[in-house]
């Protein structure tokens, strides 16, 4: 990136901590960001990249024995899916952490479900 194409705004996030992501599906615009410490991933959705935005909730909880959590939604082979980190292997914690996936769903009102962290990942999720 060289330039920007319009001014830099900032967002009021609730409980904003770190860790932002943006994507798009459908024509609603997802911001999902660490919210609190120890974190869990809140987010909002808008109809426009620069807002205004609607903080609509929690969407991913405390991730094990780890004080952060990132968000990193993709669409991939035609479903959703979220990654994220925790703690949970053998040595693991908030500076030793390991990256996780699972499903991520859309309600038919374009609404993020709670993603449900699993030790198994996809296959565990639906």
């Amino acid at each position: 990136m060289t330039a920007l194409a319009g001014p830099v705004t900032e967002i009021d996030l609730p409980d904003f901590e770190e860790g932002v992501h943006v994507h798009e599906r459908e024509g609603w615009f997802y911001l999902c960001y660490g919210h609190g410490y120890p974190q869990r991933v809140a987010w909002a959705r808008s109809r426009r990249p620069d807002g205004p935005w609607t903080v609509e909730g929690i969407v991913n909880e405390l991730a094990g024995n780890c004080a952060t959590n990132r968000p990193c939604p993709v669409a991939f082979g035609g479903q959703w899916w979220f990654f994220y980190h925790n703690g949970g292997l053998p040595g693991g914690g908030s500076r030793r952490r390991s990256v996780c996936v699972d499903r991520l769903h859309h309600d038919a009102d374009g609404r993020l479900a709670r993603v449900r962290m699993t030790s198994e990942g996809p296959l565990a999720s639906g």
